[in-house]
């Protein structure tokens, strides 16, 4: 695989934004090289980086799941190309069978002049719990925070929201710029086609979202000092095979901008608890991947948890971005805990229904937690069948009948 970056030009594609471009050729002849870019405003444009080093951390897992050498035909950072080497090594313990692949580069650039880290503190910003929760603490903290208060917040049009959805996005950015606004941060607005490219063969949660906002980080390293990430679990639950872990992503940080794994000692319903005193997230809580817009279904596994959580402390009537501020104690006994992450979600919110005297929710999460030991069953008994000759046609209407009438 050979990626050569292109540089900076303006979006031929929306007004007023400029491109960070490369082009990717693959080594197997039948796949088509193609164009990767991310986009920013025009007012940013200076602040793209010229290097390497955001294509590097994009296209490198790919390159070990193809089994393809990696030559960046740009100049890559010196503690970058030595951090892909460790990533590449979690890697290939993580997900069996990828293994290391040689990369080489065009260059390999040294320390900066400056020793002492200059620029500005982002935050990649979705509006959802991790990302309130990381700008609402940096900002109480700010006093004893090595890297200053937050000062950007980036949300990306293409990773949640699909690019073909310009509306729904519009909507997210508006409702993020007031939260920006009011918080005295400068949002931004960033679109790639990423997940469009050969990238979307990646597992996205469990490999592609981690190096996908490191390259984006990257992309702007001339503006940023650091960029936080915003933890999906807590530490003792950051279980190996995680795009996003307290591991690997600051082993993408470069000699100029470090990228910092934020929150991992909250678990979800601590950090729940913590965005429920702030009127501002309860306004604009967005949580819900499953839609693929702007709006929180009300209805997934995910959003209903989340509900779940903000009942339990008294702030559900207070968060006007759910179709509905009661809690269906029904609905919360039909959830489905799909993995062991999810289980654990339950049991937490469990424990703080205990502790806040909410035995009716006590019930109902217990209630989840048998409907999930039920179907575990079905689903295990499909996974079974599907490796089975002849019988594994029954796979589907068995995997069928556990997900009925569920929550997930």
């Amino acid at each position: 695989m050979r990626v050569t970056a292109v540089g900076v030009s303006p979006s031929p594609d929306t007004t007023g934004y400029a491109r960070l471009e490369a082009r990717v050729a693959y080594d197997d002849p039948a796949v088509p090289g193609e164009s990767y870019w991310i986009e920013v405003p025009d007012a940013y444009a200076d602040s793209l980086s010229p290097n390497g080093n955001p294509w590097l951390a994009c296209v490198m897992p790919l390159a070990m799941q193809r089994g393809e050498p990696l030559h960046v035909d740009a100049p890559v950072d010196a503690a970058l190309l030595d951090g892909m080497s460790d990533v590449a090594r979690l890697w290939t313990a993580w997900f069996p069978p990828m293994r290391p692949v040689p990369i080489t580069v065009a260059s390999v650039v040294g320390p900066p002049r400056a020793h002492e880290p200059t620029g500005r503190f982002g935050a990649f910003f979705s509006g959802g719990v991790d990302s309130f929760f990381t700008l609402l603490r940096r900002e109480g903290e700010r006093a004893r925070n090595p890297y200053g208060v937050i000062d950007d917040l980036m949300i990306v049009h293409g990773f949640d929201v699909p690019l073909t959805d310009g509306a729904a996005f519009g909507r997210l950015r508006a409702s993020l710029e007031r939260v920006a606004d009011e918080m005295g941060k400068t949002l931004i607005a960033i679109r790639t086609n990423v997940r469009l490219t050969k990238f979307r063969d990646l597992e996205w949660a469990r490999l592609g979202h981690g190096p996908a906002l490191a390259a984006v980080a990257l992309a702007l390293e001339p503006r940023f000092r650091a960029v936080a990430l915003a933890s999906a679990r807590e530490y003792p639950y950051s279980s190996a095979g995680w795009g996003s872990h307290p591991v690997s992503d600051p082993l993408f940080s470069t000699q100029r901008c470090r990228l910092v794994h934020d929150g991992g000692t909250y678990n979800r319903v601590d950090k729940v608890c913590a965005i429920a005193e702030s009127d501002l997230a309860m306004r604009h809580l967005h949580v819900c991947w499953r839609s693929l817009s702007d709006v929180n279904c009300g209805a997934c596994e995910k959003c209903y948890r989340t509900l779940t959580t903000l009942e339990i402390v008294g702030a559900l009537e207070r968060c006007t971005t759910f179709p509905t501020r009661t809690l269906d104690l029904d609905r919360v006994a039909r959830m489905y805990c799909y993995n062991w992450v999810t289980k654990g979600f339950n049991r937490s919110n469990r424990a703080l229904a205990v502790g806040r005297g909410r035995p009716d929710i006590v019930a109902a999460l217990d209630a989840s937690y048998r409907l999930t030991k039920r179907r575990d069953v079905f689903l295990t008994a499909a996974r079974t069948v599907e490796k089975i000759p002849v019988v594994w046609r029954l796979a589907k209407p068995l995997r069928r009948a556990a997900m009925r009438g569920i929550i997930h």
